[in-house]
């Protein structure tokens, strides 16, 4: 088998389909030597395949790489594959002639990169480096003309448009487990909030869109900011909301957070406009796969990206403001059968991995590589 070389850095693996997708995927077809380096969650099942060797990296094993004689090294390796800014400078800095393929997971710009770890010397040697690159993979056009723009890419390094995807065949198959766990009844219907429980996610807002709807039951569970937790736990208890649950707990494998999902029977993926991630997130949503993929109708935001991946496509609602959730729930509640068969269909069609893995690996191998992407 070849080799290839792939590199994580700052950024978890086990909570990451994109990644595990990837990953999965290369492994069937090379030896995969994965360079990690501040790397959480390494207890993702993939990471125990024998094709794969993890390979964790510090500092002073970057100056050592560029003491040796790279080149050699090098010659190792088929291809060269490279997560987000940190990780495209940990291997150019330990294989300096590499010219690896960039995969894009969220766009770090000079001028928006609030919330992600981006220090100046990262971001300056990127961008100096950044048209060594092979290959772009990223989720949409509309990322990938910000990206191009910032980053003044040529026009000759192509580009594969690759959505934050899920594995596996659709389920429309119920659990139990949220019910059973916090004592939720059969008469009521479960809304979910995955991500994080931060103010760009307007948990509390969204928790007071719904109070008082006697047939709905929120649930919030993600990363939490500790003040945020607290003013959100504060409000609910002085305004009297008692049908939101709130929950930090740790979620150690995507199987436990599939089981959450099955549970539920909408999906709210809200976004603020603090990032230029957030305004783009459209398929980049890791949220709305998820949802679909278990035909969960989605409530999100009215930003031209989320509106083209959701209401455009019948799996959801699309709001001006949270103050409307009441009112897409009922919309949703009516026709739920519609919207739920609508979901599956989309994740079929465009969040679903099997539907990329052969052009992706042509994307990949190509020496003389083209623009492409299932649509």
């Amino acid at each position: 088998m070849s080799k290839v070389a792939v590199f994580v850095s700052r950024y978890g693996i086990g909570n990451s389909p994109s990644i595990i997708n990837f990953l999965n995927l290369l492994s069937d077809h090379y030896e995969v030597d994965l360079y990690v380096r501040d790397v959480g969650m390494l207890d993702a099942p993939v990471l125990a395949k024998d094709s794969i060797n993890v390979i964790p990296i510090r500092r002073r094993h970057v100056l050592a790489y560029w003491a040796k004689n790279s080149v050699v090294h090098s010659s190792a390796y088929e291809h060269f594959i490279c997560f987000n800014p940190n990780a495209f400078v940990m291997c150019k800095e330990m294989f300096p002639r590499s010219r690896p393929i960039y995969y894009c997971l969220e766009l770090h710009m000079s001028y928006d990169h609030k919330g992600l770890h981006y220090p100046p010397d990262v971001s300056r040697k990127e961008r100096a480096w950044i048209n060594d690159i092979q290959g772009l993979i990223i989720q949409s056009e509309a990322r990938e003309k910000l990206f191009r723009e910032d980053y003044e890419l040529s026009d000759e390094i192509p580009t594969f448009y690759l959505p934050v995807t899920y594995s596996g065949e659709p389920c429309t198959e119920k659990s139990d487990y949220l019910r059973e766990k916090h004592g939720i009844g059969p008469d009521k219907k479960i809304l979910i909030q995955l991500g994080e429980i931060k103010w760009w996610f307007n948990c509390i807002d969204i928790a007071r869109s719904v109070a008082g709807l006697e047939d709905w039951v929120l649930f919030i569970h993600g990363y939490y900011d500790w003040e945020y937790l607290e003013e959100l736990k504060r409000v609910l208890r002085d305004e009297q909301i008692d049908n939101v649950i709130v929950s930090h707990d740790f979620i150690a494998s995507i199987d436990e957070l599939n089981e959450m999902i099955k549970s539920c029977d909408v999906g709210v993926a809200w976004y603020s406009d603090y990032t230029v991630n957030m305004k783009t997130v459209g398929t980049s949503s890791g949220k709305i796969s998820a949802y679909l993929k278990f035909g969960l109708p989605v409530i999100t935001n009215n930003y031209p990206t989320l509106v083209s991946a959701v209401e455009d496509k019948g799996c959801g609602v699309c709001l001006d403001d949270y103050d409307g959730i009441p009112f897409a729930l009922s919309r949703i509640s009516d026709n739920y059968e519609s919207y739920s068969r609508n979901a599956i269909t989309e994740y079929e069609r465009t969040y679903r991995f099997s539907n990329y893995e052969e052009t992706l690996l042509e994307f990949i191998e190509s020496k003389d590589k083209v623009i492409c992407g299932v649509r």
